[in-house]
């Protein structure tokens, strides 16, 4: 059993900077950061000195703590109790031995799938795998059940330390022997279902992982990640939450609701495809205006999409070389602003870029080239565009 408060003395203290430093203690009840997973956390408490531990690290064989103080210096010598938060530890724990049984039975359950490398964190941890063919929920709902089988078998998780040679000669165990730095490997045993090599923390059995939940998969062949959580009752609320209040937004029962959906993507690609060959059709109200040799044509625009109206910007600039163009794209439910496009000719001299960072009471942001600008602006008043452009102008 682990104790969360442990006596001991501060035998080495590195980068002290600022309010931060790497320190080691003559006993470390942490531990360190590897196989994916963070190391531990928590405190250490002396005479006049407090500090937060952040990470335990192993480097060459030897745990050193990364310590934010909270009070005092940190001295060679000094004793100090060394706290670990053993709840973040736990939750740790079952992460990882809950991400063993996942990998496992990914690895088992697809073929030609392989478990590459792991992150571990106390929320929700990821598995990032090989496998050359189409990741699907139907995949992972498989291995997700089959993951919480193993885990209600309650069946037991230990620790074996051996040499290379007898790590060598292990049948069935998973490691990379080139990784492994030192004489001695760590193999974490679940009888009959896991045997691999691995630094982190784990339970002492699959029943306290808790269960296993799927969150998410990301990817494409061959490169995929696969995210998931021990939190199953806190993820399956907020979950059921989400989809319940999906369903009333949509309309429709929770057996129709992944049909319904595919429907109004079709519908969305469908009107997406219509308004492509639309936008050519799209004709603008243009005003006129000149400024020098450079005609100066505007028009506001309300509840359009720029996007939408962009190849009437473009064939305008073509049609008048010498021309500035403005639109602005006035939306009811954003009062005080409002998307634009800017745009000349290929024979007006104006940088449109320069011009608006030279113009700041029109407090315009978007992003383009010296031709063509896109963004949004708090004026929409095109009697104060047209003074900014007399002040570049100079008229």
């Amino acid at each position: 059993m682990r104790n969360d408060e442990n006596l001991t003395n501060i035998v080495e203290v590195r980068d002290l900077k600022g309010k931060r430093c790497i320190i080691s203690l003559a006993h470390m009840p942490y531990h360190p950061a590897g196989g994916g997973q963070p190391g531990d956390s928590g405190t250490l408490e002396g005479e006049e000195f407090l500090g937060d531990v952040r990470d335990c690290l192993l480097v060459d064989g030897r745990k050193f703590l990364d310590v934010h103080i909270i009070k005092g210096v940190p001295k060679v010598g000094m004793k100090v109790k060394a706290s670990v938060d053993e709840e973040r530890h736990r939750v740790l724990s079952r992460m990882h031995t809950g991400e063993h049984i996942l990998s496992r039975v990914l690895e088992t359950e697809i073929e030609g799938l392989r478990v590459n490398k792991v992150n571990i964190s106390e929320e929700e941890s990821s598995i990032y795998l090989s496998y050359d063919g189409n990741l699907d929920w139907e995949k992972l709902f498989s291995a997700e059940e089959k993951a919480n089988e193993i885990i209600q078998k309650d069946l037991p998780v230990y620790v074996k330390n051996l040499t290379k040679e007898e790590a060598k000669a292990m049948k069935d165990l998973k490691i990379n022997i080139d990784r492994i730095k030192g004489d001695t490997v760590r193999v974490v045993v679940v009888p009959e279902f896991d045997l691999i090599a691995c630094s982190g923390s784990h339970v002492g059995s699959t029943l306290e992982v808790g269960g296993i939940f799927v969150t998410g998969f990301n990817g494409s062949p061959p490169n995929w990640s696969v995210s998931f959580t021990v939190h199953v009752d806190k993820y399956l609320q907020n979950y059921s939450k989400a989809v319940r209040k999906l369903m009333r937004k949509i309309g429709c029962p929770l057996d129709k609701l992944e049909s319904v959906f595919a429907s109004l993507q079709e519908e969305r690609k469908n009107l997406s495809n219509a308004m492509d060959k639309a936008r050519k059709y799209i004709c603008l109200p243009w005003e006129k205006d000149s400024f020098g040799d450079a005609d100066f044509y505007y028009a506001l625009v309300e509840g359009a999409l720029a996007d939408m109206c962009s190849p009437a910007v473009k064939k305008k600039v073509l049609e008048s070389p010498k021309s500035i163009v403005l639109c602005l794209f006035k939306d009811q439910a954003s009062e005080g602003s409002a998307r634009f496009i800017m745009a000349r000719g290929e024979s007006c001299n104006i940088d449109v870029r320069d011009f608006l960072k030279g113009s700041p009471t029109l407090k315009a942001k978007g992003g383009g080239a010296s031709n063509w600008v896109q963004g949004i602006t708090e004026c929409v008043s095109m009697k104060e565009w047209r003074t900014a452009l007399q002040k570049y102008y100079k008229i």
